[in-house]
């Protein structure tokens, strides 16, 4: 609490038992904010007005494609303050089987709908988040029928286009996904979205 910030986000580690009980750790150093919401402290006021979207799977990307972006002072600490239990029947290890998986688009294109809502700006970090944010749903979605991933991508194209027409980002890990959404390649996206 010493250190804590509007938000404030602590190291954790993870852990899962095994078939003999064993049960295996492993320390994650909080380098910079995640898109998650457990060990994090929050602020009572970030929270007065924020809802996470019912009903969905992967209603915490509003964490960091909105509230990251509301101007709130952040801050990483490197104790210890949770302990992630790895479940290999959650829907974090399932959901790309589930034909819910493509909510995690829905869930993008409302963050991105909902800006002015928030007084987030459609700036630079929002730009290079929604890159990040399409190899992620390309993740999510991998074991979806072609048909669909690539309506996915089709949207995520519009998206893209709709919010960010003039944008290019400076992150070099990202040029080459920027290049395969702004030239609708399909085929390399998808490429690029599996070796990241």
């Amino acid at each position: 609490m010493n250190h804590a910030e509007d938000i404030t986000q602590g190291s954790y580690y993870n852990f899962r038992v095994g078939s003999k009980g064993d049960v295996k750790r492993q320390v994650v150093l909080a380098t910079q904010l995640s898109g998650f919401p457990w060990g994090k402290i929050f602020k009572a006021e970030v929270l007065e007005k924020f809802k996470f979207p019912e009903g969905y799977w992967f209603e915490d990307t509003p964490i960091s494609c909105i509230m990251y972006g509301m101007g709130y002072r952040m801050n990483t600490i490197q104790d210890i303050v949770y302990g992630y239990r790895l479940n290999p029947n959650g829907i974090t290890a399932t959901a790309g089987h589930s034909k819910r998986s493509i909510e995690s688009w829905y869930i993008t294109k409302k963050c991105y709908e909902e800006y002015p809502d928030f007084g987030v700006d459609y700036d630079q970090r929002a730009y290079d988040y929604l890159l990040n944010q399409c190899v992620m749903n390309e993740k999510r979605t991998r074991h979806q029928p072609k048909k669909i991933r690539e309506a996915i991508f089709t949207l995520e194209c519009e998206l893209m286009m709709n919010y960010f027409a003039n944008f290019s980002t400076q992150d070099s890990n990202l040029r080459r996904i920027e290049s395969a959404l702004k030239k609708k390649e399909f085929v390399s996206f998808e490429l690029l979205a599996c070796a990241e």
